[in-house]
């Protein structure tokens, strides 16, 4: 999805960046008016208190809270998670009727490179996970407490993965705000990959993710859409429970994330986006992967 929208303001914060855009049929800088406005903003929660979001106080008291798709309340709700909020905002205040958080990717740790500071890069399930030092990250079970024994050994079995939250370009890269390493139960807990479908071969049933290899069957479910619908460039979020011989994961659910996340927003909403910008040039940028369109009129 690309959008065009007037910009209002750009600022940096560290390696990430916050976006603030509104609709065309917006006069003016709204950014210095005092009245409420219809807004989606996608940010890390930086706080609680009802919670904090791009530098917004969003009041949650009447919001409906999901996570993962399933309703939930703020004390699911973890520092680092990367959520997208609808409602309404006037400067640093704002009122919430929708929170929701889905974590990028629920995978297999199969490389670690961290200094003794714990920043550098882990790799999962063929994403290069960038940790900084301010990525969270926190160990739900007591059997390990470093990054490096939830490596993935085949021989083994899947005995952890790590949840990931974070800015995603859907095609490899994510800066991970939020890092959760977890046991995993293969009766009750899921695999979860996101992003880009790309060689897909339906004569073999394969594509990738990323370069996660992923093979699909007549067994396979599919959420908000069909299998015919599958194709190159489909935003996507894969489940599954397992690898097969080859090393591949064999998709239970695929699920059309098309229009998730700021994709769900109004048109006339107010946009606030935090994140990593990447390629760009004199009419557009990207932030997380997203194409953002401008000019100065």
């Amino acid at each position: 999805m690309n959008l065009k929208r007037n910009l209002i303001a750009v600022s940096v914060l560290a390696a990430t960046t916050t976006l603030v855009g509104c609709s065309d049929s917006d006069d003016g800088d709204s950014s210095l008016t005092t009245s409420s406005s219809s807004v989606t903003a996608q940010g890390r929660i930086t706080g609680f208190g009802s919670i904090y979001v791009g530098g917004v106080r969003y009041d949650t008291s009447s919001a409906s809270i999901t996570v993962d798709g399933q309703p939930a309340s703020e004390d699911d709700l973890e520092l680092g998670m990367l959520v997208t909020v609808n409602g309404s905002a006037a400067n640093t205040s704002g009122v919430a009727s929708n929170v929701s958080y889905d974590d990028d990717l629920d995978g297999v740790v199969t490389a670690v490179n961290l200094d003794q500071k714990g920043v550098g890069t882990v790799s999962v399930m063929g994403y290069e996970v960038t940790v900084d030092e301010n990525t969270l990250v926190e160990f739900y079970t007591t059997a390990i407490n470093t990054m490096t024994q939830a490596i993935y050994d085949p021989n083994v079995g899947i005995q952890y993965i790590a949840e990931v939250s974070g800015y995603s370009d859907g095609s490899g890269n994510i800066h991970a705000s939020r890092i959760e390493i977890k046991a995993f139960n293969p009766l009750t807990d899921y695999i979860e990959i996101k992003g880009y479908v790309k060689n897909l071969e339906t004569n073999m049933s394969t594509f990738m993710v990323a370069d996660m290899d992923i093979v699909y069957s007549n067994a396979t479910v599919y959420d908000d859409m069909t299998s015919a619908m599958l194709a190159d460039g489909l935003h996507v979020e894969v489940k599954g429970r397992g690898f097969d011989g080859q090393g591949r994961l064999i998709a239970d659910i695929i699920e059309d994330e098309t229009n998730s996340g700021l994709h769900s927003a109004d048109f006339d909403d107010d946009l606030e986006l935090e994140g990593v910008i990447g390629s760009g040039n004199a009419v557009s940028f990207t932030i997380n992967g997203l194409g953002i369109y401008y000019d100065d009129k």
